[in-house]
């Protein structure tokens, strides 16, 4: 199941995914990589991670094996996008990082504030909901990531307060008619609650097989 796109069914030999199983005790170790194992001979099934064939989709997944049904789902979607987010998200953290370093206080906080919209809108992209693709509005963002955060409280609430500080101070920060009203030790806090949210976002998205960059 793809956000904007109708839902694909595989049957038997047509699953796409990597499993993660036990092997039974007739399968002789260590375990060539890249060989094959009969199906028959694994010894439970602990989950399935999908692939860049389905780099964006959630699952659910039903198998019997060995007399025994398993059933193995990720509600969570977008994947791959995420991840080019978060790996952006890193980048202008950085950049804040080092204007703050340099006194550069107005481009420390204009690029905070992007790495956390980002990071913001990868919590929301993890829903079903297409919309979260097309609308790049800030106001968009912000009116749904409060709702998600804030009033039904599935993101931490330190992280949707730094998201609307941060929010308030961007724009004297891009655009200085008035003196920046955040102070360097405001944006050291700042910083350092960003990273708790970056650490939290990165132990909650979703992963395809082999994506193991900054997992926690």
């Amino acid at each position: 199941m793809e956000p904007g796109k109708p839902p694909a069914i595989y049957f038997n030999e047509h699953l796409r995914g990597v499993f993660k199983a036990k092997l039974g005790p007739n399968v002789k170790v260590p375990v060539e990589k890249g060989s094959e194992i009969p199906f028959a001979d694994l010894d439970g099934i602990f989950g399935l991670q999908l692939t860049e064939d389905d780099a964006n989709s959630g699952h659910l997944t039903a198998i019997f094996q060995n007399a025994t049904w398993y059933l193995l789902f990720d509600f969570r979607y977008n994947a791959a996008r995420i991840r080019r987010y978060v790996d952006v998200a890193r980048q202008f953290m950085s950049a804040s990082e080092t204007s703050l370093s340099t006194n550069n206080h107005n481009a420390a906080a204009e690029n905070l504030f992007a790495a956390v919209e980002l990071m913001a809108k990868c919590y929301l992209m993890m829903l079903p909901d297409e919309r979260f693709l097309r609308k790049t509005r800030h106001g968009f963002v912000a009116t749904e990531f409060n709702r998600h955060g804030g009033k039904y409280g599935n993101v931490g609430a330190p992280y949707v307060e730094l998201f609307n500080d941060l929010t308030a101070a961007r724009i004297n920060a891009r655009y200085p008619d008035e003196p920046l009203k955040v102070t360097a030790a405001d944006l050291a806090g700042y910083l350092e609650t960003a990273r708790g949210m970056l650490g939290d976002l990165e132990s909650k998205r979703p992963r395809l097989f082999g994506d193991t960059a900054g997992a926690n």
